[in-house]
This record gives structure tokens, sequence and C-alpha cells, in this order.
């Protein structure tokens, strides 16, 4: 089938994010959308976060928004 050759599954993420304060701005938060090939759960969200955002960053929330489909290659 045409969809199988061409796409792959992936889900879709909501998560909530805190970034701490620097010398130059005040604590923040920021609502993020994340696309990834696999599901995760919470802990491994947090340790892909720490290691893709950084490991000063905490991550308050996470939802599984969606599921989807991905190119590919095109």
């Amino acid at each position: 089938m045409r969809i199988e050759q061409n796409w792959e599954d992936c889900f879709v993420y909501l998560v909530s994010l805190e970034v701490p304060a620097s010398p130059r701005r005040e604590k923040w938060f920021t609502n993020r959308t994340i696309v990834l090939k696999n599901e995760l759960n919470f802990s491994e969200m947090k340790d892909f976060i720490k290691k893709t955002i950084g490991p000063e960053v905490t991550l308050l929330n996470v939802d599984l928004w969606d599921e989807g489909l991905v190119a590919k290659e095109w």
C-alpha cells in the first residue's frame, strides 16, 4: 500500500516547560509541540528534554495529543 511505503507513524506531544532565570531574564514558562517517531512515557520524555533542550529545563506536563503520519522522504 502506498501509505506504508511513503509514511511512518509519529506521535504529537504537547509539553509544558519551566525555563530557569538567567542573568538577562526572569524564570519563564512555555508550551511546545514535539513530534517523535517513538511513543514516550513521562520519565522518558523528561530524559529526552534534558538531553535535547538542556538539563536546566524542567518538564512540567506532557500530553500525547495525537498520533499522525510523517513522510519518510519526498
